[in-house]
């Protein structure tokens, strides 16, 4: 699913224009980011959660052999809830 399909299906869920979906849409992705920037873990009950992780510097080797140093970074991960996997392995009666 695309972020216009999203903002989609909400604007047609909560029976708003899709201006006010998009808006709605972005303000809640910008909020999950400044968390993240904060250090902070996003955790939505029944979905996962989202935290930041920081890899230390490490050398890496390019093509031609000559070795440089990466930087430390900050990535984000997920874990997701077992109550969003459970359904998904759940075999149907029908099979």
């Amino acid at each position: 699913m695309k972020n216009q399909e999203l903002i989609h299906l909400l604007a047609r869920r909560l029976k708003i224009s899709h201006r006010q979906a998009e808006i709605l849409f972005k303000a809640f992705f910008e909020e999950i980011k400044e968390a993240l920037k904060k250090g902070e873990a996003v955790c939505f009950q029944y979905f996962g959660t989202f935290y930041t992780v920081t890899q230390n510097p490490k050398p890496k080797r390019l093509p031609g052999g000559k070795v440089v140093q990466l930087p430390a970074q900050t990535k984000v991960r997920f874990r997701a809830s077992p109550k969003l996997i459970r359904p998904l392995n759940e075999k149907d009666p029908e099979d």
